[in-house]
């Protein structure tokens, strides 16, 4: 038998639930702070807290993570630069 060994960075489940804007959400060991959604479930502005890093994330959504943590991901992004 051979193990596979546990991916906790591979999501559980992604969430039908939307992006809040002024919502912090964690991604890959960093903070994202929501500016702007366009539409519903459109592309989100974010912002790095701590760097300042700001881009549009296309395709953005919710996801819960192995440890239970909920987790923002995005497809790809565009437009980044520093505020």
């Amino acid at each position: 038998m051979t193990l596979i060994p546990k991916n906790d960075r591979v999501p559980v489940q992604k969430l039908g639930d939307p992006l809040l804007v002024g919502e912090t959400y964690p991604n890959a060991g960093s903070q994202y702070k929501v500016l702007k959604v366009e539409g519903y479930y459109g592309d989100a502005w974010v912002q790095n807290i701590k760097s300042g890093w700001t881009c549009k994330a296309h395709r953005p959504a919710l996801y819960l993570m192995p440890d239970g943590q909920i987790e923002l991901q995005w497809a790809y992004s565009t437009d980044g630069h520093f505020e």
